[in-house]
């Protein structure tokens, strides 16, 4: 297979990762994280199962969240991320905007902030160069509250 084969079946492997993904909680309760210049507030989130957790970038910059992806299974919808060479789940979040995930299984799910994009290359092949980030915790009560009602 072709370097350009492999490009495009990554392509659309990674679109298609998330896809039937509700973009909205079940539940109808949103928590907010902002982002602002060098911080997360509140770094550690507590919310039930199929709350939204909504990601809002105050910065005049774009801001990179990082999901690891050991917990394929757990995510009940996403607004913004995509699905990254299978092994996290990312979003360029632009000033301004916001990006949300939802979990349906009680756990500990960590992610991270950049405040600039991974640059690729440096000395030797493959290397990385990650630029400082924020490190911050979803916390996923297993307690199922009842729907909200409007």
């Amino acid at each position: 297979m072709g370097p350009l084969r492999i490009t495009i079946a990554v392509a659309l492997l990674s679109l298609s990762a998330c896809v039937g993904l509700p973009t909205e909680g079940q539940t109808g309760r949103t928590a907010i994280v902002r982002i602002t210049d060098g911080e997360v507030t509140p770094r550690d989130i507590t919310v039930h199962p199929g709350d939204e957790v909504r990601l809002f970038n105050d910065r005049d910059r774009p801001a990179w969240i990082y999901f690891g992806r050991e917990w394929p299974k757990e995510l009940s919808c996403q607004r913004g991320f995509s699905f990254f060479w299978g092994v996290e789940e990312v979003a360029m979040v632009k000033p301004g905007e916001s990006a949300s995930i939802c979990f349906s299984i009680a756990g500990t799910y960590g992610y991270w902030v950049q405040f600039q994009p991974t640059i690729q290359g440096g000395a030797s092949i493959g290397e990385v160069n990650m630029p400082p980030s924020r490190p911050a915790t979803v916390i996923v009560d297993g307690i199922r509250k009842p729907p909200v009602e409007p």
